[in-house]
């Protein structure tokens, strides 16, 4: 068996096409799709799964509301959301919930994968064009007051924001800075986290 996903999604054509679209890859089997927030929550009751494949905009309770109750709860469960929406205030958002990962509903199959791998493995995974922006505030903060966002930063993680935006994967990562991608994903997950 491998990685079990439930998939929510408001759009059942959506929901279908990730079936369809993970069922090619022997590593993911999708265990549950829910249509809404709510619909997830009850499903986490009863099904049994490694990570959460989320859409923000949902009704009845959106995404970011399922990312603050499971935040408030005891259940630590691995969540990549994929979604439409690109701008840094949903990507920060999402990732101050405690979201896992953060890539859009654009990303080919494989960046999908490698996204719910990583955050199943208990690391964290954001889209490259959407560390861009995470970088850019850092290093604005750098040559603003100090007290901002980049002093609180330690030098390999600025370095490893720099390259990620770059569009440098966690293995290329950890090659490049001769680290171990366990140690890759631990400083990603304390930026995101």
């Amino acid at each position: 068996m491998g990685l079990r996903v439930i998939v929510a999604d408001d759009h059942e054509a959506v929901r279908q096409g990730l079936r369809w679209m993970l069922r090619s890859d022997d590593a993911v089997e999708v265990v549950a799709e829910a249509a809404d927030g709510e619909s997830l929550l009850d499903l986490l009751d009863r099904v049994a799964c490694d990570v959460v494949l989320l859409d923000l905009s949902m009704p009845v309770m959106s995404g970011l509301d399922v990312l603050a109750a499971l935040k408030a709860s005891d259940r630590r469960l691995p969540v990549v959301v994929l979604t439409m929406h690109d701008d840094a205030a949903h990507v920060d958002r999402a990732l101050a919930l405690g979201a896992s990962g953060y890539i859009l509903k654009s990303a080919p199959r494989d960046e999908m994968v490698r996204a719910l791998m990583a955050a199943a493995a208990g690391g964290a995974y954001v889209q490259p064009s959407l560390a861009k922006p995470l970088l850019a505030r850092y290093v604005l903060a750098a040559e603003g007051p100090p007290g901002e966002e980049a002093d609180q930063l330690a030098p390999r993680q600025l370095q490893l924001l720099r390259a990620l935006a770059a569009g440098r994967s966690n293995k290329e990562l950890a090659h490049d800075l001769a680290i171990s991608e366990a140690t890759v994903k631990g400083y990603l997950k304390d930026l995101y986290g």
